[in-house]
C-alpha cells in the first residue's frame, strides 16, 4: 500500500467524495480505511497489481461501479457479492486471469 493512497482516503472522508480513482498507481492493496468512505458510488482500481479487496469494501453502501480492470486477481473477491448497490462490474483483460469466484 502507497502512502498516497491512504493520503486520498483520508482526503475523501473529508469532502465526502462519491467518486475515487486509483487507477495506474501501482498498489498491492487497498487500504481497509476505504470501508469509511460510505458516501462513494464509484470505484476506479484499473491498472494495479491487486490480487484481492479488503472485507472493508463491504462498508460501502452506495457503491454502483467498481472498476477492477487490469490487475492480478486469480478469483472474484466473494466481497464483491456483498456489495447490495453494485450495479457494474469492470473486470477487463483481468477477466481471464479469474479461475475462480471466491465462496
Amino acid at each position: 500500500m502507497t502512502r498516497k493512497a491512504l493520503d486520498m482516503i483520508f482526503e475523501a472522508q473529508a469532502s465526502q467524495v462519491k467518486r475515487l480513482s486509483f487507477r495506474g498507481m501501482s498498489i498491492d492493496e487497498v487500504p481497509g480505511e476505504i470501508g469509511t468512505l460510505s458516501d462513494l458510488t464509484l470505484l476506479d482500481l484499473r491498472g494495479n497489481r491487486l490480487k484481492d479487496l479488503p472485507p472493508e469494501i463491504s462498508g460501502l453502501p452506495n457503491l454502483t461501479t467498481l472498476e477492477l480492470s487490469y490487475n492480478n486477481f486469480r478469483t472474484i473477491p466473494s466481497v464483491v457479492f456483498t456489495l447490495r448497490s453494485l450495479r457494474k462490474l469492470i473486470l477487463s483483460v483481468t477477466l481471464p486471469k479469474i479461475r475462480s469466484i471466491e465462496n
